[in-house]
């Protein structure tokens, strides 16, 4: 799959691309048809490095629905365990997390920055307090 920073890497069970249509004048999605077997041994050789068949795996469609089951389906009955349906799918991934797998400041959430008001007589800065320790390798 395809690689998202050092912790994701991307395997689609369903690959679509959109193609012109000449019967309905515009262009349209088509859907390749899914191929379970490809599916996981492209999970399996995405885990390879991340403790195969216990690497920790996120799957999520657009919306959290029979997709991503599916998905987690064949995974399971795989052999893969640590298996994770993201509930809302990709559309609530993206609301709470951002390209680097760092939590996003939702509006009118709490923050616990050290780059806020409240901090400015401190010597703590972000920089200085360090990024996540959670070096987890996620397939998503």
């Amino acid at each position: 799959g395809a690689a998202r920073g050092d912790r994701v890497r991307e395997v689609p069970l369903v690959r679509a691309s959109r193609v012109y249509d000449s019967e309905a004048g515009k262009k349209v999605y088509r859907q390749e048809p899914v191929d379970a077997n490809a599916f996981t041994q492209a999970v399996a050789a995405a885990c390879v490095s991340d403790g195969g068949n216990e690497a920790k795996l996120l799957v999520m469609d657009g919306d959290g629905g029979a997709l991503a089951k599916k998905a987690a389906e064949l995974l399971s009955t795989s052999g893969f365990r640590n298996i994770v349906v993201v509930r809302g799918g990709a559309n609530a991934w993206k609301n709470a997390w951002d390209s680097t797998m760092r939590r996003r400041q939702l509006a009118g959430s709490f923050s616990r920055g050290f780059d806020n008001p409240m901090f400015a007589d401190s010597n703590v800065t972000a920089e200085e307090f360090g990024a996540s320790t959670d070096d987890t390798v996620w397939v998503v």
